[in-house]
């Protein structure tokens, strides 16, 4: 009984959560494709790499792929997802499914950005579209 329990407590955060990512304004940049650059940490010792992004939009919502690149400097490991999931409010994209990055991307243009707190360092990612 106690592990239905704790499963329902579960189903409904994760409910709660979902619905407290509905996007509050309606989608004001399109983010439909390839992104790419580097993420850079805050401390230089700490190193660089690579993310990529290709994205699709529906309305508001946004699904891809995303791959991590690391470099000698940086360590770690390599990872990429094909659940990325997200949606676009305004004109910042909000990260829904993947935990290297929490919070969202600043749209202009052809470019965004973001602050992250990853594995390795605490830093900047700024992506341009390919």
């Amino acid at each position: 009984m106690k592990a239905f329990n704790w499963i329902t407590i579960g189903m409904f955060a994760l409910a709660s959560v979902d619905c407290a990512m509905a996007p509050t304004q309606a989608p004001t940049v399109n983010v439909t494709g390839g992104w790419a650059d580097d993420w850079v940490c805050n401390r230089p010792a700490d190193g660089n790499s690579g993310l990529v992004l290709q994205l699709a939009r529906d309305g508001a919502n946004v699904t891809g792929s995303a791959t991590v690149t690391v470099t000698a400097s940086s360590g770690g490991t390599p990872r990429s997802t094909n659940n990325f999931r997200g949606i676009v409010s305004g004109d910042t994209l909000i990260t829904k499914t993947w935990t290297d990055l929490t919070g969202g991307f600043t749209v202009a243009g052809d470019r965004m950005t973001a602050p992250f707190t990853g594995l390795t360092c605490v830093g900047r990612i700024t992506l341009t579209r390919r």
